[in-house]
């Protein structure tokens, strides 16, 4: 087996086995998650572009919106990590993207975890073309639960993006869909 190969069959730009695994696992439609390195990252004022190779951790108290890198200005491994710490109150919503960064990969999975009294489910978002962006809402008894996080993941062509949305309250309401976590086609 072949210990390097070459990008676009040019000699000058040779990459390793490793390497190259990873970038077919960041090509899959699902993206990786990256683990998180070093401490959490207060997310920047509503508007402004997420920086990355960055964890973002808070607890959002409003509406609020944030741009991703461009794909001019993204690099095949660069990821992005945000966390909601304490929960995303009903009505709430974090939008994360924009048409600016072009359309998400499709096929992206965003897992919503419901734990009931007694038992739990869970239900799945997949993203679709034109959807570029990720809304992460709170729901009364439903989605915005703390811990609920997107990853982001730039696979050398599109972000790639994988999330987990938890339930508040008594989990009776949706954690991913329509008014809960969910891919989007946004302005």
């Amino acid at each position: 087996m072949a210990s390097k190969y070459w990008v676009a069959n040019n000699p000058n730009s040779e990459i390793t086995n490793v390497k190259a695994q990873m970038l077919a696992a960041l090509s899959s439609p699902g993206g990786a998650f990256i683990p998180v390195l070093g401490p959490a990252t207060a997310l920047p004022t509503s508007g402004e572009l997420l920086v990355k190779n960055t964890y973002y951790s808070e607890d959002t108290t409003n509406g609020e919106a944030f741009l991703l890198p461009t794909v001019a200005n993204s690099t095949a491994g660069d990821w992005i990590v945000v966390r909601d710490s304490a929960g995303i109150a009903n009505g709430e919503a974090i939008t994360i993207g924009s048409a600016a960064n072009g359309d998400i990969a499709v096929g992206c999975h965003l897992k919503g975890i419901n734990v009931l009294a007694t038992s739990s489910t869970e239900a799945v978002d997949i993203s679709v073309a034109t959807d570029n962006s990720v809304i992460m809402a709170g729901l009364t008894n439903g989605a915005g639960g703390a811990g609920s996080f997107v990853a982001f993941v730039f696979n050398g062509t599109a972000w790639t993006a994988s999330g987990v949305s938890r339930n508040i309250g008594d989990g009776s309401a949706a954690t991913v869909g329509a008014s809960a976590m969910r891919f989007a086609a946004t302005a």
